[in-house]
């Protein structure tokens, strides 16, 4: 009897688990997000993607190039979170939560938070898009790229890998091999200029050297150190400085690079 009821027991969990196993291969049936859309409104990043069937929710991650990674479960195919000051794009990944239990395949994408033109022409700046080259060099050929502009009028544009590669990197990033190396140069410029919110500073070094950034007022007076004496590597580089609190008019980033003073004008509108 005991045997027999031991018998009875194994097969009852013989069942669960090729039940189990089975619920989970349906599970991967899941489709995976599509239709991804990227806004910023606000000082947020707010994503959209067409919601899928057999789907109950879904798993966002966001991994900002230079903040808190972010993310959380969702029932809605929308996510929205506060871009870091300093942030300027973020590796996402949404993962669709099955009905029958399990993950489906990710969606996954590459965002650039441009700071992009005020004028409202929506024109992507190429030598902007030259910084994240290497970072683009590296991805995966399926992962989306997407380039949004932080004038809220303006639409986000998405690429593949290759058209990315084509418009901004030409021969820096091989999309047959996967590989690529950061341009060694890129010109010295503040952007977006004129702006209203926040500015970057981009130029590229040969060796490891000193930085320091400054910004004066049209009358000369010291407005903001931005950086002083930063050991900073070879490379290029792309510094992101806070702006909205300034009020609107003409100032001037005084740039020492290595000890070579350059000076740049920059104009702040309302």
């Amino acid at each position: 009897m005991i045997k027999l009821l031991e018998k009875n027991l194994n097969c009852l969990f013989i069942a669960i688990l090729l039940f189990f196993i089975s619920n989970q291969s349906f599970a991967q049936t899941c489709p995976t997000p599509t239709n991804l859309a990227v806004s910023i409104s606000n000082g947020q990043l707010g994503l959209y993607w067409t919601s899928n069937p057999n789907t109950m929710g879904y798993n966002v991650t966001i991994a900002f190039d230079k903040g808190p990674l972010s993310g959380g479960a969702v029932l809605s195919p929308s996510y929205a979170v506060t871009i870091p000051a300093t942030a300027t794009s973020a590796k996402v990944s949404i993962t669709p939560l099955c009905l029958a239990g399990g993950l489906g395949p990710s969606l996954k994408a590459f965002v650039i938070t441009t700071q992009g033109d005020i004028n409202k022409d929506c024109t992507i700046e190429p030598t902007e898009m030259m910084i994240y080259c290497g970072e683009v060099a590296a991805l995966d050929p399926s992962i989306e790229i997407v380039v949004q502009n932080k004038n809220e009028n303006c639409p986000s544009v998405s690429f593949t890998k290759e058209e990315f590669c084509e418009d901004f990197c030409e021969d820096i990033c091989d999309t047959k091999k996967g590989n690529g190396r950061l341009p060694s140069q890129v010109p010295t410029k503040v952007v977006p200029n004129p702006f209203d919110q926040n500015f970057n500073i981009q130029f590229s070094l040969k060796e490891n050297t000193e930085v320091s950034a400054s910004l004066y007022a049209s009358n000369g007076q010291l407005v903001r150190q931005l950086t002083e004496n930063e050991p900073t590597e070879a490379g290029v580089h792309n510094l992101k400085f806070e702006g909205h609190d300034l009020p609107a008019g003409l100032y001037m980033v005084h740039l020492s690079i290595g000890g070579e003073m350059s000076v740049h004008k920059l104009v702040k509108v309302d």
